[in-house]
């Protein structure tokens, strides 16, 4: 089907795609999510491209990487093609050009890992409020 988990998806009008290359990872930074009242739908990379639900219901786009830096890409550029959602890209490259090129490809924001909770998830909300979801 395409969605790996989930969480918190009947309580919240706040829904965001979550595609990632280490869903084991990203469990943690979903739960965080889900404790601010955000539903997360968690898949994988090549899951994000082709799953086909309803994606107007989703309110933002969270990009979580952790290996190589050449998977991302075709990644941002295909969501954006799809999608006019916010899309947020949490990773650990440091390298501007990595940056420059993701923003490039239509993201709004990449968010540099280590990152703490509280800071990730009060982004997150900040760009909720943008799309007008509170």
């Amino acid at each position: 089907m395409g969605i790996i988990e989930s969480y918190n998806l009947s309580s919240s009008n706040k829904l965001i795609l979550y595609p990632t290359d280490d869903v084991r990872a990203s469990r943690n930074w979903a739960r965080a999510l889900n404790q601010a009242n955000i539903g997360v739908f968690i898949t994988t990379y090549s899951e994000a491209l082709t799953f086909a639900p309803d994606f107007a219901s989703f309110h933002q786009i969270i990009i979580d990487h952790y290996g190589d830096p050449d998977l991302v890409y075709p990644l941002c550029r295909g969501l954006r093609s799809q999608f006019s959602l916010p899309i947020l890209l949490v990773t650990h490259a440091t390298n501007e050009r990595f940056h420059l090129q993701a923003y490039e490809l239509g993201v709004e924001e990449c968010i540099s890992k280590p990152i703490g909770k509280p800071l990730f998830t009060t982004k997150v909300l900040s760009w909720l409020r943008q799309v007008g979801v509170s």
